[in-house]
């Protein structure tokens, strides 16, 4: 893509205006929401037996998550590369990707100002183990954080295989297939809950907030998985206009309708 055509798809279409926002709301919520407003300090009873399990290892590290999260999407994102390159397309899922994320960090991280205790609490308080995040229940960022990124991932496979289109020789192996990334999410969200770290109500409001979030980021970018061109990531101009809001290269040679590699 030329330095024209890129400058015309990020102005002209606005993604700019996208990108600097999700840069906004993860600062916003990492500086401020994180740094400078303390959650709630709730009361409690000291014998609460729903804050007394034992402090363990976690199932699924941090690292773990987000390599999770992140490279798994990237990786399906290039194979679909060698089918066809389209930078428009390969553009559009690493939009999604962090819309879903960002979008999901705020409300994460502006419901965990509630203060809810984890299931460990007496734990952390016992041991001195990063007391401060045990207010940091409500609502499961694990959950949340894979869930939103496995939807727009699910999504995605769905539109590419145009499973929902129209029909296929292998239609279920192949929306199962489809569906493994909300598995891995589920099995993710899960742990937290065998770890002692959330109760159900956490990991379900994070998994709730992570597939909404997911879905409309999506859905940003992408057509309606009943779409016929389902497969293809959208743009905002009028169509009449597209070519001209990628400069003087036509749409078909970045995977548009009616192009193949």
């Amino acid at each position: 893509m030329s330095l024209g055509a890129r400058a015309r798809l990020y102005l002209q279409e606005g993604y700019i205006y996208d990108w600097i926002t999700c840069v906004i709301l993860i600062l916003f919520d990492l500086v401020i929401l994180v740094e400078q407003i303390k959650p709630r300090e709730r009361l409690y009873q000291s014998d609460d037996p729903s804050l007394s399990y034992p402090t363990t290892e976690g199932t699924v590290s941090g690292t773990a998550l987000y390599t999770i999260s992140f490279v798994l999407p990237f990786a399906v994102f290039g194979l679909f590369q060698f089918r066809r390159k389209c930078p428009i397309d390969w553009h559009h899922g690493a939009l999604s990707l962090l819309e879903a994320y960002a979008m999901t960090l705020t409300f994460k991280r502006s419901l965990n100002l509630v203060g809810r205790l984890r299931p460990d609490w007496y734990s952390r308080l016992e041991s001195g183990y990063k007391v401060e995040n045990g207010r940091l229940s409500y609502p499961s960022g694990h959950a949340g954080y894979s869930f939103a990124c496995m939807t727009v991932l699910s999504w995605y496979l769905i539109g590419k295989l145009k499973l929902l289109n129209k029909s296929h020789k292998g239609q279920f192996p192949l929306f199962v297939l489809s569906l493994l990334p909300i598995g891995l999410a589920a099995y993710i969200a899960a742990t937290r809950l065998v770890d002692y770290r959330h109760d159900f109500a956490d990991v379900n409001a994070g998994s709730f907030i992570g597939l909404v979030c997911g879905s409309l980021a999506y859905f940003q970018n992408y057509p309606s998985p009943f779409a016929d061109d389902c497969d293809e990531p959208k743009l905002r101009s009028n169509p009449r206009n597209e070519q001209e809001a990628i400069d003087e290269v036509p749409l078909g040679a970045f995977g548009g309708a009616g192009s193949s590699n």
